[in-house]
């Protein structure tokens, strides 16, 4: 018995078959390991791709598409990624996809399998990720084009210069020509500048972005200032020095050559009639608002005239500088042009907001010089065009300290992920 108690023989064999098993529990437990960081590697990489995918679709895309693009982008990669090798998993649930506004989400589950494992109780581990991904913003607009088709919504040509500084300009139009540029000396410069269409031209900084959202108009239910009794005064102002007070001005405002105008603060209406400014004419005025209302009402400022207005600090019209109706059922042409012509110069601080109207500057032999700012956008027109001898400068500042001014829209374009 003793002899038998002090045999070691089989010892080894013993510790090392004991042994094996745990080593390959050891390894079966690293390899798990590698196979759920690999595993997790590609689902991620996958839901990665699909999300942006589905972000990234043209404006008005539905739910149900942007959905479908995402589950279809997730599989196809998913497959290359196990073909490619290094990973072994089987997804066991499919990957949930969620759009809410610009942001595309989803999150995926699976298993990471690997025999060796059992010898430790651990043939398998759980892997779940997740990913979202939203539309790349661009800076605030200042300039907003609002009409949706036709070509050359935004159209700067002959010698015109466009400058928004450090904010950007938006074409609405889904036209392959929605912003136009041309002529040796003409270009245009902001931070952005983005169309749902195309563009041409060359001299744009930078270029434009093509395929972006349309921006809804942030103005669309401001409600129009109701026109009162007429004002008694005269149809035209001649070669004098005039002050004026708000009320509804019927025919509109004709100020004649070489008057000096000034507008006391308030809302001025142009009911059925222009806003007219004379050559040589000067118009002055704080916190004033100018409303056009009716058939054939818009703004006619004439050549070497000068305007100078800031519009209202408070109140419903806000920042606002000029309003037209939106309407253009009174209009002979289906069409209203406000127009500012060679050599006159406005200078503004607000909101030019003209829905219905295509804003034309167009110089000749001399500049037009517009200087427009606001704290939120300065000029928004169904369209806008700069033709000849045209220096428009736009900036986005709150030079006299506005309170709760409502933030520019913003277009959406591209996809970035944000988890």
């Amino acid at each position: 018995m003793k002899r038998f108690l002090k045999n070691t023989d089989g010892n080894v064999a013993i510790v090392t078959s004991l042994s094996g098993v745990l080593l390959a529990g050891v390894a079966g437990l690293v390899t798990i390991f590698v196979q759920a960081a690999d595993s997790e590697e590609a689902i991620q990489a996958s839901l990665d791709a699909a999300v942006l995918a589905a972000t990234a679709m043209p404006p008005g895309t539905k739910e149900t598409q942007r959905i479908a693009t995402a589950q279809a982008v997730f599989t196809t990669n998913l497959e290359s990624a196990k073909k490619a090798g290094g990973a072994d998993f089987v997804i066991t649930s499919q990957p949930a996809f969620i759009v809410e506004d610009t942001e595309v989400s989803g999150r995926a589950k699976a298993k990471a399998k690997n025999p060796l494992g059992a010898a430790l109780g651990i043939s398998e581990m759980d892997v779940v990720s997740v990913a979202a991904a939203r539309k790349i913003q661009s800076d605030p607009l200042c300039i907003l084009a609002l009409n949706g088709s036709q070509p050359a919504s935004i159209e700067i040509y002959g010698n015109a210069t466009l400058n928004a500084i450090d904010c950007a300009a938006q074409a609405n139009s889904s036209d392959g020509k929605g912003m136009k540029l041309y002529g040796s000396k003409s270009k245009a410069t902001a931070s952005e500048f983005g169309v749902n269409g195309g563009y041409s031209g060359e001299t744009w900084a930078p270029e434009p972005i093509k395929g972006v959202e349309k921006v809804n108009d942030p103005y669309a239910n401001l409600p129009l200032p109701e026109a009162g009794a007429c004002v008694d005064t005269k149809k035209k102002y001649g070669s004098a020095q005039y002050t004026l007070e708000p009320g509804t001005y019927c025919g509109g405002l004709n100020i004649g050559s070489g008057a000096e105008v000034t507008l006391n603060p308030g809302t001025y209406i142009m009911k059925d009639g222009q806003f007219s400014v004379g050559s040589g004419a000067t118009v002055s005025g704080d916190e004033v608002m100018v409303a056009l209302v009716g058939s054939n009402s818009y703004i006619h400022l004439m050549s070497k005239s000068a305007t100078k207005l800031t519009s209202p600090r408070s109140g419903t019209y806000k920042n606002m500088q000029f309003m037209s109706d939106r309407d253009l059922s009174s209009s002979k042409f289906q069409q209203e042009w406000t127009t500012v012509l060679g050599g006159a110069t406005l200078d503004y601080d607000g909101v030019m907001y003209l829905p219905e109207q295509q804003f034309w500057v167009g110089g000749t032999l001399h500049n037009v010089v517009i200087n427009a700012n606001s704290p939120s956008l300065a000029i928004v027109a169904d369209k806008i065009w700069l033709q000849g001898n045209v220096v428009m400068q736009v900036t986005q500042e709150n030079k006299r300290g506005l309170q709760d001014v409502a933030q520019a829209p913003s277009f959406g374009y591209g996809a970035r992920l944000v988890r």
